[in-house]
């Protein structure tokens, strides 16, 4: 909004804009040696296939395209939802609301009549029942229906835990071991673990990365130069995949005479815990992540070594022994959409949505901090409201609340 406005202004006074953040990134991408687009990123030799996220090393690999929000959600819950909630905030009836409903773009504008300083207060309300941001959730049944799926595999949404680990692009990289030991301890918790297993169990996973890190089974920090490059610019398959979604069995997984995970067509990738302290880290984790190489990042090695029952999207979409060569055809049928508008491929896009709402649909769900795809809300809009004693104070209205929008789902 801003950069438009800017270019508005210099059309009508007939000034040259100067974008300094603009200039600054295209310059410091050439003086690395990089051929640098008109966008200001670089182009790099990473492909598709290399790249997991819309990181600037990345941009170049990405055609944009455009989606109505309709495509993704329910417009009229959140419709309904919304006028709910202004009714609920101002203490009115439906009957005392009048909608102007428009056709157009900018069918109806707009202005401030008074004191464009002066602030908006309204009586306090009582807690809504009703959320905005809730009906926002995702609905495209393109997304909804392999989210589904992975959802049963993993034992339904009482059954396991999602992670959204993001670690691959801008300023996550240099705080992601940070960000990550965060979130374990955070799923550690959720689960009720106690502090004394808790610490025991990360003290092993510590001396298992060592030891991995001198086989070379783990990949090196140093050795992730192309996601380090833009550290300082941030401050997140064929025609059978048009098949049903098998119904699912129970796989084959290692047992433990104390916990058996609830997986459907899933083994997991290492032996259960039998330790009672230690039983809930058999808790199927689910972990989204835009990291190139999950496996072997050294960073999410404590999820793969402290919880055996932990699974990322290569283990739905593609046949494989943890599957049981048992795949989810949906993933591979989301991942072919184009944009019938435009002809852009749309499966790439989409990924990032369909690992939230897997993540989300989990009985707990962990993200990772600053992210706003982690579920984190962000404001909206603020409004300030006047309290019974006469005080006022800032309400945020937010949006992001997956979890807890699929969770009313059952």
């Amino acid at each position: 909004m801003e950069l438009q406005n800017a270019l508005l202004l210099g059309k009508l006074l007939n000034r040259t804009v100067h974008s300094i953040a603009f200039e600054k990134a295209k310059a410091r991408w050439a003086s690395k040696g990089f051929e640098v687009a008109s966008d200001g990123y670089p182009i790099t030799n990473l492909t598709a296939k290399d790249c997991k996220s819309y990181s600037a090393e990345c941009r170049h690999t990405y055609i944009d395209s455009f989606l109505s929000w309709s495509f993704l959600v329910d417009l009229d819950k959140a419709q309904h939802m919304r006028e709910r909630s202004i009714e609920s905030l101002l203490g009115v009836q439906p009957e005392d609301v009048y909608v102007l409903r428009d056709e157009t773009a900018y069918d109806m504008q707009y202005t401030h009549g008074g004191d464009p300083t002066s602030e908006l207060v309204v009586a306090a309300p009582s807690k809504s029942k009703f959320s905005i941001s809730r009906a926002m959730a995702f609905r495209n049944p393109h997304i909804i229906r392999p989210a589904d799926a992975i959802r049963d595999r993993l034992g339904g949404s009482q059954g396991y835990v999602g992670v959204h680990a993001r670690v691959g692009d801008g300023a996550f990289v240099t705080k992601a071991a940070e960000n990550m030991e965060k979130a374990w301890r955070t799923v550690a918790s959720r689960l009720g673990i106690d502090a004394e297993a808790t610490e025991e169990m990360w003290t092993q996973v510590q001396v298992r990365n060592v030891r991995r890190k001198r086989s070379g089974r783990l990949m090196r920090e140093e050795g992730r130069d192309w996601s380090m490059l833009d550290v300082d610019l941030d401050a997140g398959h064929t025609a059978d995949d048009d098949i049903p979604d098998p119904p699912t069995k129970r796989a084959d997984t290692p047992t433990s005479p104390f916990f058996l995970p609830p997986l459907q067509d899933l083994k997991c990738r290492s032996p259960l815990h039998t330790s009672p302290p230690f039983l809930p880290f058999n808790t199927p984790v689910y972990i989204a992540t835009d990291s190139r190489s999950p496996t072997t990042d050294v960073n999410l090695s404590p999820f793969f070594a402290a919880f055996p029952c932990t699974f990322i999207l290569s283990d739905f979409d593609r046949p494989s022994e943890i599957n049981g060569y048992h795949y989810v055809p949906s993933v591979g049928a989301m991942l072919r959409l184009v944009n019938d508008a435009d002809g852009v491929p749309l499966g790439r896009l989409l990924l990032p949505f369909l690992e939230a709402v897997v993540v989300a649909k989990g009985f707990v769900s962990v993200g990772t901090g600053g992210s706003t795809f982690s579920g984190k809300p962000f404001a909206v809009f603020k409004i300030r409201v006047q309290k019974a004693d006469g005080t006022l104070r800032d309400v945020a209205y937010a949006a992001g609340e997956l979890h807890n929008a699929y969770a009313e789902d059952h």
